[in-house]
């Protein structure tokens, strides 16, 4: 017996494991004898001092040909308990018969393991020999436990007709086939990071060091396996979020790369960036270079979020984190610094009346700004969040002056007005909204333009309700 996924024959060791993870039981049959050794109802069934749970799954391995082993699956049902029960109730033990195992790849779920057929193919006539040799994969992931497990023991049994067990594992052999499950231990992968810097120049890289460390419980002295991770990659996913706590999507950190172990990444299209960092889950350090060399990211206070995972691949199937940290960086354009500031009370706006919390329909932004640019100008843009799925960062150009009365100029751009030329070291600006508005989420969007070279952009968001 051992803690983990076996296939193979494999060496006996502690199986501490946690209510999420499986182990690996094996057992092997050797008898000779001059007559067939099976006879007529001559069958199988493994003998738990454990009633499992509904939802566990056990996946068998019969060598009765080696070269081509016979994979067969269970999955305990509602009633199975039930019977299960009943039966521990009486004998202080709960037998799973073989014959309720169906053959994996099978189109039919009643194509069962058959003992019959079995004990044909396990007795060689000719040499006078029985010989049987199973593995078996308990695993508890789906099986909801809830508290610990502990001393129990699983067994395997050849029964007569009437139910009698006539040979099981050898009596100084039990005390080896014990397991332990222990409830909420699962194992993690703490991960810890730092910045080279914690302001990033647009143009300029910076430095993300990540640590992972895979930590796992003790009872004792002895490890509790988390054998969830057993067979995984090790994936971390990088996010980055604004100050509003809006994560960031592909194509506002377009420009922006990431390069580990010499390869360079680019954020997908809802702004995340996935790497595998190492064949097994382990302790790993590794190094990535955030650049913005070609990269238009407004200035602001971010978020990096860093999140640990184990999945097949180590990349897109790891959907679940194991932990996360995060990390502050403030984005300054070197070219320009363009801030907007406004009372939190103007972010909530009335659908009909177009009024704020202050019970008036003026929204007053403060601005900073300084630049080195010959012929400085800022745009006024709006942009709405699509409804069109549940989860989405995709926002489209709406038409301001269908939600503000202010009479700006337009630009050669759709929907893009002029709001002032030459702007001032700070100032403030007013938009007066209207009635009758649609509801959402919107995105104030102020364009800086040297002319008309678009230079950058912030933005602020309203929602309308």
């Amino acid at each position: 017996i051992t803690a983990g996924r076996e296939y193979k024959m494999f060496a006996t060791s502690v199986v501490d494991i946690t209510s999420k993870s499986s182990f690996s039981a094996y057992y092997s049959l050797y008898a000779e004898s001059e007559t067939p050794f099976y006879q007529e109802g001559y069958h199988r069934a493994l003998v738990s001092t454990y009633v499992f749970p509904e939802k566990t799954k056990i996946t068998m391995i019969d060598f009765a040909n080696e070269n081509e082993p016979e994979y067969y699956y269970y999955v305990v049902s509602s009633d199975d308990v039930i019977t299960a029960q009943n039966e521990f109730n009486i004998y202080g033990e709960a037998s799973y018969n073989l014959s309720r195992f169906v053959r994996m790849g099978s189109s039919s779920p009643s194509n069962n393991y058959d003992d019959e057929v079995a004990n044909d193919l396990y007795y060689n006539d000719t040499n006078k020999v029985a010989e049987e040799e199973f593995i078996f994969i308990v695993d508890f992931s789906e099986s909801g436990i809830t508290s610990d497990v502990t001393d129990k023991s699983l067994l395997l049994e050849l029964r007569n007709s009437t139910n009698h067990t006539l040979v099981t594992v050898l009596g100084l052999q039990h005390s080896m086939m014990m397991y332990d499950v222990y409830y909420n231990k699962d194992g993690v992968i703490d991960v810890t990071a730092d910045l080279s810097s914690n302001n990033l120049y647009v143009g300029h890289s910076i430095k993300l060091n990540v640590i992972t460390n895979f930590v796992q419980d003790k009872v004792y002295s002895n490890t509790i396996y988390d054998t969830s991770y057993f067979d995984k990659k090790l994936g971390i996913k990088l996010s980055i979020i604004d100050e509003h706590g809006i994560q960031v999507n592909g194509a506002d950190l377009l420009g922006v790369t990431f390069t580990y172990n010499g390869v360079t990444y680019h954020p997908r299209l809802d702004g995340t960036v996935r790497f595998n960092l190492a064949e097994r889950v382990a302790n790993v350090s590794s190094s990535i270079v955030i650049d913005t060399k070609n990269s238009n990211l407004a200035s602001g206070l971010y978020t990096i979020k860093i999140e640990s995972f184990a999945s097949a691949d180590g990349i897109y199937y790891g959907l679940i984190a194991s932990d996360y940290v995060t990390l502050n960086l403030n984005v300054v354009d070197t070219i320009y610094g363009l801030k907007a500031d406004m009372d939190e009370h103007l972010l909530i706006v009335d659908k009909d009346t177009g009024f704020t919390l202050y019970n008036n329909n003026a929204i007053v932004l403060n601005f900073e700004y300084s630049s080195g640019l010959a012929n400085p100008n800022i745009r006024l843009s709006l942009y709405r969040r699509d409804y069109s799925a549940i989860f989405t960062n995709v926002y489209n150009l709406v038409d301001i002056k269908d939600y503000i009365t202010n009479n700006y100029a337009s630009t050669d751009k759709e929907f893009e007005y002029l709001m002032v030329n030459n702007p001032t070291t700070s100032f403030n600006t007013y938009l007066y909204l209207k009635p009758d508005l649609v509801t959402g989420t919107y995105k104030l969007t102020f364009s800086l333009y040297d002319g008309d070279v678009y230079v950058g952009d912030i933005y602020k968001y309203i929602v309308i309700k």
